[in-house]
């Protein structure tokens, strides 16, 4: 009976500990793409008034209006912070 007890804290732990992990690589993974938009948005601070924006739409560049640029890499900053 002490030993079944026993196996059943064990798999707790070890469900417990597999949850822990699923966490950490989606915490890890919003970081990631949280950096990536804040380099983006860095980059389009560089950006001149009637410079070309392009946004990458599968294979094709596709030419992107700055602000709307600026709002969307906006949103998805505040939508990873959401998340996270």
């Amino acid at each position: 009976d002490i030993y079944k007890g026993y196996q059943n804290e064990l798999d707790e732990i070890k469900k417990l500990k597999a949850e822990q992990e699923a966490f950490r690589k989606n915490i890890q993974s919003y970081e990631l793409k949280l950096n990536e938009n804040e380099m983006v948005r860095k980059e389009l601070d560089y950006v001149g008034e009637g410079d070309v924006v392009y946004k990458l739409t599968g294979p094709l560049l596709v030419v992107e209006e700055q602000g709307e640029a600026k709002a969307n890499v906006s949103k998805r900053i505040d939508f990873i912070n959401a998340e996270m």
